[in-house]
């Protein structure tokens, strides 16, 4: 334990490896507090260990870790083993001092990584997340990028690495890493805030908007539901009147249709007595036309009977003469098949004992190859014997080149020795001669500095005074941005708004709010169904005919009036054609056919006459093929100004025109006048002519937008220029600012060069004799190894002769050897070429005995088939026999059966009279039965008629008014009424419903729902209005906390490296600066270092030791502020020499008081300061063990 360090002090206590990188074993390294080396040869592991400890702390490149993907930190075998299927590293950290927000005396973390790609972590053995482990170890230190880990090229990165990268490690030191994250998360949170903020306020002026609207619409739609009511009463009386007037004449008809019935019933009657006798006689002369068909049939079976015996007798004559000529040819086979027969037997013996003397040939040939084998083992055992003594001989040549070569390389060691130092010699010599002229250039070089300062102090004068020029420059072109940016935005929420309107017409379009019911379903079917049948012919609304602006669509509106939901039918005959279609329509329709418009007559001219406006026909649009039904409709239309001007213009009219005003009022040609209709803007037309309207504007606002985000880039691009501008500035600024600084430098360090160099001549002197003993010593053991290359020359040469000796001797043994295995190849070939002519001799036996078999097989056939043939003939002859006395009978039975049909067909002549008579007699009685049925059609059809009606009634009042007028009527009374008053009455109704144009009638419940939101709304934004005061005052709560810290620990940190650098360089003198002292939380740090003896300079340009000694005087400083529990260096001190590696020594020493120490080295003096030192090796290949050794038990064991 290190001297100081609280006994109870948190530390790393130990780190057990299993399965990762080339840990394949699981090996545990303790560590106590003090200074624990980790040692061993490169490439054995010992920087895995490092990388072990950053992995569980949540790395997560594989290249910071030294390899191409993480799945690498698995142990992937070696030579010998088996790769792992998962890597673990656990570290265990003593916690007494309960320093990590846990409630144990210790703590470990866990990460394990599978082969599948499987990750997870644990705290105390407790599935964890990489988050919860970060969090436990922020403002402690320690972590992958913290200042308690300098790896390997990571000292020159700490220099080399910005103001800004380098601020992370300070704000580590602070402690506000913790408060840093807290407050980004409150950033974040406050971000999300106002952003819902915004979305509140957006959705509730959209709330505020859609308000006003829905309570104008509520009102309509309570007036609407008032005059709905009474409509539906008044229409209800009169659909009871009308089925109490279609239920009387549906009985009357019922009557007559009972009276016709009774008429057809009795001609029925008559008819079928009548038929009954035709029904008779028609039976008999079927029956006998039956007997007139059996006998003819009978007659044609015996003709057939006669003429099948005929074919018989012929057809056995001739299979007679088929079996004899196959008799004739079985027997001339018979004959051949004999003669092949005994031929085949013949050429089987000769085959037979040509097999017998191959077989002897095969065995002599088979002793000759075994002898030429056994000839052949002893020669191979023989070159056996010689290549094994000319292998031996090989050997002691290569032993004897490589020694050759260990002296040669050592020679060339010796002279690249002697060439380092010659050269180093001439260094010193020229060096020697160079601090002379440096001397004097030195003091020349004082005057050129002073009056480079001067102009430095001249230009930074003038670039502040550009800088403060662009500064106002650049506020001028933020006041632009500002105000191009608020108009974009009001441009778009116009456009938005629009947007929002044009959605809500194709809505109100889409469901054809305003359309009739009838109307509506009818272009519903049409849009829907497959096959639309009649509903081809509709061609649209009228309203969908005209297109006009926005301004005159209430007036065209006004003068179309009912027009409007006409729909526009091509040919009024087909659309009409289908009874069952029209009989099924409902709910209203009415239509006007593009065939059946009259032609547009006597349409005047007004254009002259006061308070005249236009022909409603000049503001309307329309296609060609309606050019006849846009006259029919506006050609007689007149536009005025007044309703004094219509009612002028009317009186004097005598051609039938309308005249409309602009405010809406209609007087029409039959003197009705309408009053302010339709100038709600919610008719069809108008409703079309606004969204054209809004989609043109659409276009424009594009445009608009398009122009602004134009000028919006390039006041944008103008900023960023200005900008650019200015950070140059800044940058020169700051480069003069340190040109100034390091020429001020220099001029302090020219006195300070003199005397180091007056101080180095005398021991430039003394190295240049003691390279000179060096080169003759070298020079010496070269000559003492070119003796040993000549006497190693000699004995390469004699082994050289015995090689060709033994070689030759080989030689002669394979020339021998492929003598006697051409011998045996070719007697192999002559064996294998008899084995091939006993197979031959082997298949032509086998052949010829097949051929045996089937000849013999042939000739029993034939003879089987000669005795077939002599049956079939005798069985011929018997039937041809049979068949001739056959035909004879069936000739006498031919001649009895056509005297019979003769008789037959007389009697059925006279039936057939007796029967046309009977015929006759029916079809005047059915003639009488069809003029009934149709007067009783005629009848049921106005029957039918008269309920098809009653039923549409009860149909149509059921779906307009839900009313069931069968139930009701059995409660009815009829009583006469002035009907035409009720109708006037649903009249004037209608039209009242008809001014509210489009009713909402969910606006009264939209209304309510919309009242609570915008109740629930307001809560909501005042809820996030709190929320956003009280996030910003955390934000200020954790500035002012990090600021604190932060400049404390800065100011500790400074003093620090400022002492430490002096002790470990001997002198010179380094501060750590900020960049912006004005931002504390944000700026960047700088460090300026001054090595003693040495000019001011830029830190990159130190020496890898004076980097090194530089980084660690940072790492150390920020250690005593703020010790972390345990420190990893990963030979940081390769780039020392011994003066340095002793200093750095006892600064870890110094600090071991503060933090524990974990060092991986190859440096023998850094390992004489380690209390533990733990040896890596790889006794077996690519698998890392462990040794270690306690220092202070060993030196107590001695």
């Amino acid at each position: 334990m290190g001297p100081g360090r609280r006994p109870d002090a948190m530390f790393l206590k130990r780190i057990t490896l299993s399965g990762f990188k080339s840990f394949a074993d699981a090996v545990d390294f303790d560590f106590g507090p003090g200074v624990t080396c980790v040692v061993g040869p490169n490439g054995c592991g010992k920087s895995n260990i490092l990388d072990a400890f950053k992995w569980v702390l949540g790395e997560q490149s594989a290249k910071s870790l030294r390899g191409r993907q993480m799945l690498d930190m698995i142990f992937n075998g070696s030579s010998t083993r088996k790769s792992s299927g998962m890597a673990r590293v656990d570290l265990i950290f003593d916690n007494a001092d309960r320093k990590l927000p846990l409630d144990a005396a210790e703590i470990s973390v866990t990460r394990k990584l599978y082969r599948s790609g499987e990750s997870e972590y644990l705290i105390n053995n407790q599935p964890s997340r990489l988050k919860d482990i970060r969090e436990i170890f922020l403002d402690t230190g320690i972590g992958t990028e913290a200042y308690s880990v300098i790896e390997q090229g990571k000292v020159d990165a700490l220099l080399r690495s910005s103001p800004g990268e380098r601020r992370v490690i300070f704000e580590e030191a602070a402690g506000i890493s913790r408060y840093k994250a807290r407050r980004k998360e409150a950033q974040r949170r406050l971000e999300r805030t106002e952003q819902n903020l915004l979305r509140v306020a957006d959705v509730m002026d959209e709330l505020e908007k859609r308000l006003r609207s829905v309570k104008l619409a509520a009102g309509k739609a309570r007036n609407f539901q008032e005059y709905d009511q009474r409509l539906r009463e008044l229409r209800s009386e009169r659909s009871l009147a009308d089925y109490h007037r279609l239920t009387e004449q549906v009985s009357r008809q019922s009557a007559e249709v009972d009276a016709l019935t009774d008429r057809v019933t009795g001609l029925r009657t008559q008819i079928a007595q009548r038929e009954t006798e035709e029904t008779s006689l028609t039976a008999q002369l079927d029956a006998l036309s039956a007997q007139v068909s059996a006998t003819e049939n009978e007659l044609v079976r015996a003709q057939s009977g006669m003429t099948a015996q005929e074919e018989r007798e012929t057809a056995a004559a001739q299979r007679i003469e088929e079996q004899r000529g196959l008799r004739g040819r079985l027997s001339d086979r018979l004959a051949a098949d004999e003669a092949r027969l005994a031929a085949a037997r013949g050429e089987l013996e000769e085959k037979h004992a040509e097999g017998a003397r191959l077989q002897e040939e095969t065995h002599a040939l088979h002793a000759r190859v075994d002898g030429l084998l056994a000839e052949d083992q002893a020669l191979a055992r023989r070159l056996a014997e010689a290549q094994a003594a000319l292998e031996d001989e090989k050997a002691g040549i290569v032993e004897l080149m490589r020694r050759t070569a260990q002296v040669h390389n050592e020679i060339l060691s010796l002279n690249r020795h002697r060439e380092s130092l010659s050269g180093q010699k001439e260094k010193l010599e020229a060096r020697h001669a160079t601090i002379l002229t440096e001397l004097a250039e030195r003091v020349g070089r004082q005057g050129e500095v002073r009056a480079r300062i001067d102009e430095i102090e001249c230009l930074i004068a003038a670039e502040q005074e550009r800088l403060e020029a662009k500064r106002a420059e650049a506020e001028r072109i933020g006041g632009l941005l500002s105000e191009l940016t608020e108009h974009l935005a009001r441009v778009r929420d116009e456009r938005t708004s629009q947007i929002s309107r044009l959605e809500v017409l194709r809505e109100m379009e889409r469901r054809m709010e305003g359309v009739g019911q009838g109307v509506r379903s009818l272009l519903e079917r049409k849009r829907d169904e497959a096959d639309p049948g009649p509903l081809s012919e509709i061609r649209g609304l009228v309203a969908d005919v005209f297109e006009t602006d926005v301004e005159h669509a209430p007036v065209i509106e006004a003068a179309l009036a009912d027009w409007v939901q006409c729909l526009v039918i091509a040919d009024s005959r087909r659309f009409l054609s289908d009874p069952e279609f029209v009989a099924a329509l409902s709910g209203g329709v009415s239509a006007v056919g593009l065939d059946r418009l009259p032609p547009v007559i006597n349409a005047g001219t007004f254009a002259a006459q006061p308070g005249y406006v236009a022909c409603a026909l000049d503001w309307v649009r329309y296609a060609d093929e309606m050019t006849h039904l846009a006259r029919h409709l506006l050609a007689k239309t007149i536009v005025v100004e007044t309703l004094d001007d219509a009612f002028t213009l009317a009186a004097e009219d005598v051609g039938g025109h309308r005249f409309v005003t602009r405010a809406g009022e209609v007087v029409e040609p039959d003197g009705r006048v309408r009053i302010r209709h339709a100038l709600n803007g919610g008719g069809l037309i108008s409703r079309k002519s606004e969204m054209r309207e809004i989609e043109q504007r659409l276009a424009e606002f594009a445009d608009r937008v398009a122009q602004i985000e134009d000028q919006l880039n390039r006041t944008q691009a103008e900023s960023r220029h200005v900008a650019d501008v200015q950070q140059q500035l800044r940058s020169s600024l700051y480069d003069a600012n340190t040109a100034r600084v390091e020429a001020r430098a220099a001029l302090q360090n020219i006195e300070e060069a003199v005397r180091r160099l007056t101080h180095e001549q005398p021991l430039l002197e003394g190295e240049v004799v003691q390279l000179q003993h060096q080169m003759d010593e070298a020079a010496r053991q070269t000559a003492e190894r070119d003796e040993a290359l000549r006497s190693m020359s000699g004995e390469n040469a004699e082994r050289e002769r015995r090689v060709e000796a033994h070689q030759a001797k080989i030689d002669a043994i394979v020339e021998e050897r492929t003598r006697l295995q051409e011998g045996l190849t070719q007697a192999r070939v002559e064996l294998g070429q008899l084995g091939e002519r006993r197979k031959q001799t082997a298949d032509a036996i086998n052949a010829l005995r097949r051929v045996v078999h089937e000849l013999e097989t042939s000739a029993t056939g034939c003879r089987a088939e000669i005795d077939q043939a002599e049956a079939r003939i005798a069985d011929a002859e018997t039937a041809r026999q049979a068949a001739k006395e056959a035909v004879e009978a069936l000739r006498v039975e031919t001649a009895r059966l056509q005297a019979e049909s003769l008789s037959l067909r007389q009697q059925r002549e006279t039936l057939r009279g007796d029967l046309e008579v009977t015929t006759d007699a029916v079809r005047t009685l059915r003639a009488e039965q069809e003029s009934a049925e149709r007067s009783l059609h005629e009848t049921q059809m106005m029957l039918a008629q008269t309920q098809v009606r009653r039923d549409e009634l009860i149909v149509r009042t059921r779906e307009e008014l839900r009313i069931d007028l069968a139930e009701r009527y059995a409660s009815y009374e009829y009583a006469e009424k002035d009907w035409t008053a009720v109708e006037s009455e649903i009249d004037e109704l209608r039209r009242k419903i008809e001014r509210l144009g489009n009713v909402n009638l969910d606006a009264i419940t939209e209304l309510a729902e919309l009242e609570q939101r915008q109740t629930f709304l307001t809560t909501q934004r005042k809820d996030l209005e709190e929320s956003i005061r009280q996030l910003k005052d955390l934000i200020d709560r954790l500035n002012a906390e990090s600021r604190e810290r932060f400049e404390k620990t800065f100011i500790e940190v400074r003093e620090n490296f400022r002492t430490l650098f002096r002790k470990l360089f001997g002198g010179g003198r380094a501060d750590i600066q900020l960049e912006n002292a004005e931002d504390i939380l944000e700026s960047g740090v700088e460090i300026v270092a001054q090595p003693p003896g040495k000019e001011l300079q830029s830190i990159t340009l130190m020496s890898g030791g004076e980097k090194t000694m530089t980084a660690i005087a940072l790492v150390m400083s920020i250690f005593k502020s703020r010790p972390s529990p345990c420190a990893f260096l990963d030979e940081v001190d390769a780039a020392l020499d011994e003066a340095n590696n002793e200093r750095f020594n006892r600064i870890v020493q110094e600090f071991t008081s503060l933090s524990q120490f974990i060092v991986i080295t190859h440096s023998k003096r850094t390992m004489s300061v380690a209390d533990v030192m733990y040896g890596i090796t790889m006794q077996e290949p690519g698998v890392s063990t462990r040794v270690s050794v306690k220092f202070e038990q060993a030196a107590g064991a001695a």
